[in-house]
């Protein structure tokens, strides 16, 4: 279903070598339902080129059952993920953030001189995406190679949504962690309320 949308994108080889295209690699579908009808959302992984600082992100599509049949209700290019060295995008899970509306997890990242990921979530409301945000959730660096190497740097972000009584939206919890060693000890945390969205404090950003 998605073909013919994809047959109006460019796909404009991403080096020299003409074979050097984005390949597009199906995601899991994922089905829900609420009071405004019953829904897939379909995740596509946009990869390329396959060697070296390979490049990536993804798109989103909802599709909508109407009169029986399954039609486009809404999408979104490069929606997500996003990162190079083997980790383009992928889409982890639907989140419940509050009573009437979920989050498309998508997380994305790198693996080059030390490890940065991160994930976006999405909002999905009646069928439609809202307001993304996002946030880092690993980062580490170390010096030296091989028996002598040794982490300098890991940070990592936990998160959770919260029930709110009287409140259709969640809060998010958001905890930091330092993980150099295996107890990872934390170091912060934050209750953040939904305010036409989640506003992430800056003290949850990893220097890098």
């Amino acid at each position: 279903m998605v073909k013919s949308i994809y047959d109006t994108v460019a796909n404009e080889p991403q080096t020299d070598i003409k074979e050097d295209t984005v390949t597009r690699d199906d995601a899991k579908l994922q089905y829900f339902e609420d009071q405004s009808g019953q829904y897939y959302i379909y995740v596509v992984e946009n990869r390329g080129p396959m060697y070296g600082p390979s490049l990536g992100w993804c798109d989103v599509f909802i599709f909508k059952r109407l009169n029986g049949v399954w039609k486009l209700n809404d999408l979104r290019f490069h929606a997500g993920g996003g990162g190079m060295y083997g980790n383009p995008g992928k889409f982890e899970k639907l989140e419940q953030i509050g009573d009437e509306n979920r989050a498309i997890v998508i997380s994305g990242g790198q693996s080059h001189m030390g490890n940065n990921f991160n994930v976006t979530l999405i909002e999905v409301s009646k069928g439609k995406l809202g307001r993304s945000f996002g946030f880092p959730t690993h980062h580490d660096y170390g010096e030296n190679s091989g028996d002598d190497y040794k982490l300098t740097i890991c940070d990592e972000n936990e998160y959770h949504f919260r029930k709110v009584a009287g409140s259709k939206h969640y809060d998010l919890i958001l905890e930091r962690f330092n993980c150099l060693d295996e107890s990872s000890i934390k170091v912060d945390s934050a209750v953040i309320a939904y305010q036409n969205g989640y506003r992430i404090p800056d003290r949850f950003s990893f220097d890098e």
